[in-house]
């Protein structure tokens, strides 16, 4: 169970999922926001910013490629979870070239879900190491990069 208060933006025409994926993110102890469309997900992300956003594709005023679209060009850093119950093959990849963390196919599983929630919030709250390790007298490294350099 969640105990960061994350925030996460559902975004579903049908009301029935849209209820269902909110019981059980609030379950798993985040905080949630919905919307029934990618216009009113914007609306809403003027007003507070989720941690994570978990959107159909296809809906109406907006479906969920150009709300990934607009979102990425104001808030880059968050995460995306695509969920569609269509079957186009095109799907997948179009998800993965707008970054998307996870793309699961309707009906999803629960367990499949939850995972790619709970990888997505890790990544996103990594905090990058700012300062030199010393790996010995002569050599500093920056964290996740090569050798930056030779004290001396």
């Amino acid at each position: 169970m969640n105990t960061n208060n994350e925030t996460i933006l559902v975004v579903d025409d049908d009301p029935n999922i849209l209820k269902a994926l909110s019981v059980r993110l609030k379950l798993w102890g985040y905080q949630v926001m919905s919307a029934f469309d990618g216009a009113e997900a914007l609306t809403l992300t003027e007003v507070k910013k989720p941690d994570l956003i978990i959107t159909d594709i296809w809906m109406p005023a907006g479906n969920g490629f150009s709300l990934a679209y607009r979102l990425k060009q104001t808030l880059a850093d968050i995460p995306i979870i695509f969920l569609s119950a269509s079957k186009q093959s095109n799907l997948k990849k179009m998800a993965k070239d707008f970054e998307a963390v996870a793309y699961l196919e309707k009906p999803y599983e629960p367990e499949a879900l939850q995972k790619a929630v709970t990888t997505a919030l890790a990544e996103k709250n990594k905090q990058p190491q700012t300062h030199l390790i010393e790996l010995n007298e002569n050599e500093l490294e920056y964290p996740g990069t090569a050798l930056a350099g030779r004290a001396g």
